[in-house]
C-alpha cells in the first residue's frame, strides 16, 4: 500500500474504503467461482466416465443375474432332498451336510478351486484360503463355497452340516431381490446421468455481479494510481519553489557582501 492510501485510510477517504470492500467482495465470489468450476469437471467426468461405467457394469451384473434364475430349481425340503456332494447322492441336508465337512478336511491347495457337487442347477465349488492370518494358531483354514452360475455367490464353510445347505438355500433365494436392487440401481445411474445435464447447463450465477465488481475495482485502481501520482508532483513542484528561493538569497548575500567591501 502506498503512502497516499494509509494517508487517505487516516483521513477516512471514502475510495479507500470502497476498494477494501470491493476487494473483499471479489474474493468471495471468486472462491466460489473456482467452487463452482472445481463441480463442473467432477460432474462432467462423471457424464462422461463414471457413470457410463457404473451403467455398463449394472447391465451386465443384471443381465447375469437373469440368466442364474432361469436354471433355478424348486427348493427342496431338509428330510427329501436330492444333492450331489463328491459325486454321492443324498436326501437329507444332515447327510449332505456331513458330507461337506468330511470333504473340506481332505488336503487342498491353497487358493484352488474344487468341484463339490451340485445343487438345485448350480454346480458347487469350494476353495481353501488358508488361514486369514499368520498369527492364528487354532489351525483353521478358511474355506469358501461358491455356487456356479452365470452370476456367481459364495459364502465361507460352517461347521454345523445343515446350516451349509440351508445357506445354500438363502442365496439361491436371494436372486429376486438382487435382480430387484440392481433394476432399481440401473434406474437411479440413468436418473445421475439426466442429473448431471442439467446442472452441467447451469450458469455460474453470480457471473454478472462479478463482472461488475471486477469492473469497479478496476475503475477505483485506476483512480487510486492518479492519486499517488499528485502528490509526487506537487513534491517535486515544491522542491524546485525552494531552489529557486534559495539561489535568490544567495544571490542577494553576495551583493551585500560586495557592497561592504567597496565602502571599505
Amino acid at each position: 500500500m502506498s503512502y497516499a492510501q494509509i494517508k487517505a485510510i487516516a483521513s477516512g477517504n471514502p475510495m479507500i474504503l470502497e476498494k477494501f470492500k470491493v476487494d473483499n467482495e471479489v474474493q468471495k465470489l471468486q472462491d466460489k467461482e473456482r467452487n463452482y468450476k472445481a463441480m463442473k469437471y467432477r460432474l462432467e467426468d462423471s457424464l462422461k466416465r463414471t457413470i457410463p461405467e457404473f451403467i455398463d457394469y449394472s447391465k451386465v451384473k443384471l443381465a447375469k443375474l437373469k440368466e442364474t434364475i432361469i436354471v433355478r430349481t424348486d427348493k427342496q425340503s431338509e428330510d427329501s432332498c436330492n444333492i450331489e456332494i463328491d459325486g454321492k447322492t443324498f436326501n437329507t441336508y444332515k447327510d449332505a451336510g456331513a458330507e461337506i465337512l468330511k470333504f473340506s478336511n481332505r488336503y487342498m491347495e491353497l487358493n484352488r478351486e474344487y468341484s463339490l457337487g451340485k445343487y438345485r442347477g448350480y454346480e458347487l465349488t469350494m476353495t481353501n484360503f488358508g488361514t486369514e492370518s499368520l498369527f492364528n494358531n487354532d489351525g483353521e483354514a478358511r474355506k469358501v463355497i461358491k455356487i456356479k452360475g452365470k452370476y456367481e455367490m459364495s459364502f465361507d464353510m460352517l461347521k454345523i452340516p445343515t446350516l451349509n445347505i440351508k445357506k445354500l438355500d438363502d442365496k439361491l433365494d436371494e436372486l429376486e431381490q438382487l435382480i430387484s436392487d440392481e433394476e432399481l440401481k440401473l434406474q437411479d445411474l440413468y436418473r445421475q446421468l439426466e442429473q448431471c445435464k442439467l446442472e452441467l447447463e447451469k450458469p455460474f450465477e453470480y457471473a454478472e455481479q462479478l463482472e461488475e465488481l471486477l469492473k469497479r475495482k478496476n475503475e477505483i485502481d485506476n483512480e487510486l494510481r492518479l492519486d499517488d501520482e499528485k502528490p509526487t508532483q506537487i513534491v517535486v513542484e515544491e522542491c524546485e519553489e525552494d531552489n529557486i528561493e534559495d539561489s535568490e538569497e544567495e544571490y542577494e548575500k553576495e551583493e551585500f557582501l560586495e557592497e561592504e567591501e567597496v565602502y571599505v
